[in-house]
């Protein structure tokens, strides 16, 4: 069962950097957009501020969410555990002893 946390515990890892990898790409864009509008309006501080932020998390965002996840990702299975338990990307089949 131990394993089993282990490998959920990996998928969620795995899952957490995917999806922190499409938010930097969503803040880059934003990002850009609003570095265009405070070429529009360079006197605007509040564009100017958002941009800054923007690119900022667009900058931090993956390598915080790989620092928080490689530890999860060195898990690997005891031999006793891949004996009894198939762990596909669809699905957690149990298998006979």
């Amino acid at each position: 069962m131990a394993d089993l946390r282990a490998a959920l515990r990996q998928f969620e890892a795995r899952y957490t950097m995917d999806v922190a990898r499409l938010y930097a790409e969503h803040d880059e864009i934003e990002a850009q957009i609003a570095e265009e509008e405070y070429k529009l309006v360079p006197d605007d501080e509040e564009i100017k501020k958002k941009a800054e932020e923007l690119r900022r998390r667009a900058r931090n965002l993956p390598h915080a969410a790989e620092d928080a996840t490689n530890a999860l990702l060195d898990f690997a299975p005891t031999a006793e555990a891949k004996r009894h338990i198939t762990i596909s990307p669809a699905s957690f089949t149990p298998t006979s002893p």
